[in-house]
């Protein structure tokens, strides 16, 4: 209807412009022959002409081109309309849909800027067309294949909890692990730290996102500022632990954010409970910030090393990795000498010289944490991994980082580096740990791919799917042909990608179980994007913190809590 209305329009002023030019020549051409004058007559009739001509040719350009973009944005729409469909009915959640939606507008992007791509000389509306078909199959043969996938990837149940009853101690490692760093069961620094990454995100988003329940009472006569009261009630922390934050250090209300990057809110606490400085970096508030900031390219992080190298006992990896470039750009600032944050964490340190560091976060706050905690550390074959001597910072601390749904930071040998430097807890079907920008290069290979052979896919694939149900999901684990077709499209899904930090520990939660699993191999779960119902929802802090409340549930006694 938009479009008929353009056409019309169109049509109709171009009418009311030929129609006026043409009398105002017509007139120029009756005052020259009533004056005697012949000179101009030849101009004017030549004028109506042109005019005439010039006009009709522009109405049916223009016309034609509207024709164009209407049958070509009605094909787009359909195809759009059909993967919405086809995707809700097969997760039962519109949600699914939506990161469909956003994934799309990234490979997009991503897509436009190489002019290079065999779809891209057939224009803008099919590019949309052909890289929304092949996500849409893409997820719809992954949720086909998922059990069959699922076989082939490495992990290790560490907890299980049934029905709110304590879980089973752990196989391995033995709890309290000694290498833990604080000096606590694994389960208790999770859980700690989660409500430190929760905090961060300030009072009003708290109440917001259904965080905790500090209610109302969080203003103080003192003139403490509101958030500080939210983020010492929720870490149950004195309120002068508190050193620094952005709320109320004015120099550094802004000084860290780094170019394509949204700016990173920070606090600097005492916990004197676990002994150690805690640096907790708050990510961004909407997740439409968090994908934006995922579209960056990579750069090389240095890891630092001992001038006396070659000694017996010490560690050295290799000296580049590749990083995302904006979170390094961040963690960068946040590490210079003469920066606030450096400035009052050394002090700390110095001041208590029992304690460690740690750092965490959530999202892209935990991304920033954890690199920069390679920053600052340093690795030997006999201890865990210290604060480094060329980091300024007193050297020999124990230092760790607990990161919560963070982006893919660092390359595969870096993340698995990190091990004993850094914990990362991932929620269920959370989107953002398998996001980064090899993956954008994937799908835009798949969707090269499909197109050459999109009657195949168009014929085979999406009819089917399009009446799914759960019987019929169940069935399809046996049928070859969607293994081997989505084997064909993960050959094409080779290029250089991103990880989370070494080792994941996986938080799943159901209406009678919540389970935590070890992932060793970052690889084999995080290397693609996980289509499923939550996959949106499941990065919100709130059910991060739920989850892990309930992990604790089932670990513990409730006289222990």
């Amino acid at each position: 209807a938009l479009l008929e209305t353009l056409q019309h329009g169109t049509s109709a002023t171009l009418g009311i412009s030929r129609r006026s030019l043409l009398s105002a020549v017509s007139t120029a051409k009756i005052l020259n022959v009533l004056k005697g004058s012949t000179g101009p007559k030849y101009y004017t009739s030549l004028g109506v002409y042109v005019i005439h001509h010039s006009f009709t040719l522009a109405e049916l350009f223009a016309l034609s081109g509207l024709q164009l973009v209407s049958s070509t944005l009605t094909a787009s729409i359909r195809t759009a309309e059909e993967s919405v469909r086809v995707v809700d009915g097969l997760f039962g959640s519109t949600e699914t849909s939506k990161a469909l939606a956003a994934v799309v507008g990234l490979v997009k992007k991503e897509v436009y800027e190489d002019q290079d791509f065999a779809i891209t000389q057939a224009g803008k509306m099919a590019v949309l067309a052909s890289i929304t078909k092949a996500i849409t199959v893409f997820a719809c043969l992954q949720a086909a294949t998922h059990k069959r996938t699922q076989k082939s990837v490495r992990a290790m149940l560490v907890y299980e909890g049934v029905d709110s009853r304590p879980a089973p101690p752990p196989k391995e490692p033995k709890e309290p692990n000694p290498a833990n760093f604080p000096r606590d069961h694994l389960v208790r620094n999770i859980q700690r730290f989660m409500r430190y990454a929760s905090a961060s995100y300030g009072h009003n988003f708290m109440r917001i996102l259904g965080i905790g329940a500090i209610g109302d009472a969080v203003y103080s006569r003192y003139g403490d500022h509101p958030n500080h009261h939210a983020f010492a009630t929720h870490t149950s922390t004195p309120l002068d632990s508190i050193l620094l934050s952005s709320f109320t250090d004015p120099g550094t209300k802004g000084s860290f954010q780094a170019p394509m990057m949204h700016s990173l809110v920070h606090y600097v606490n005492l916990d004197h409970g676990a002994q150690c400085v805690v640096l907790t970096c708050r990510g961004t508030l909407g997740l439409s910030d968090v994908l934006t900031d995922l579209c960056a390219t990579y750069d090389d992080l240095v890891l630092p090393t001992l001038k006396s190298k070659g000694k017996r006992g010490e560690y050295h990896a290799e000296a580049k990795h590749k990083v995302h470039a904006g979170m390094h750009a961040s963690a960068r600032l946040l590490a210079l000498e003469t920066s606030t944050v450096f400035k009052t964490i050394k002090k700390a340190l110095e001041d208590y010289p029992d304690y460690g560091l740690v750092l965490c976060g959530h999202s892209l706050g935990g991304g920033v944490a954890a690199l920069l905690s390679l920053l600052w550390s340093m690795k030997k074959i006999t201890t865990p991994f210290v604060t480094a001597p060329g980091s300024a910072l007193p050297a020999g601390r124990p230092i760790h980082c607990y990161a919560y749904g963070p982006p893919c930071v660092m390359s595969l040998p870096l993340s698995k580096y990190c091990r004993g430097l850094i914990t990362t807890i991932v929620h269920q079907y959370d989107l953002v740990p398998t996001l980064s920008l090899g993956l954008l290069k994937d799908f835009k290979n798949v969707a090269t791919t499909l197109h050459e052979e999109g009657q195949i896919v168009e014929d085979v694939s999406m009819p089917m799917y399009s009446e799914y149900d759960a019987f019929q999901l169940k069935e399809s684990e046996d049928q070859d042909w969607s293994w081997s077709l989505i084997k064909t499209m993960r050959a094409d899904m080779g290029s250089d990608k991103l990880y989370p930090p070494t080792p994941v520990y996986h938080l799943e939660s159901t209406a009678y179980k919540v389970t935590m699993r070890l992932f060793d191999h970052v690889e084999d779960r995080f290397g693609e994007l996980q289509f499923a119902r939550s996959m949106f929802t499941d990065h919100n802090p709130a059910n991060y913190e739920a989850c892990v409340e309930r992990l604790c549930q089932a670990v513990f006694d409730s006289e222990e809590q």
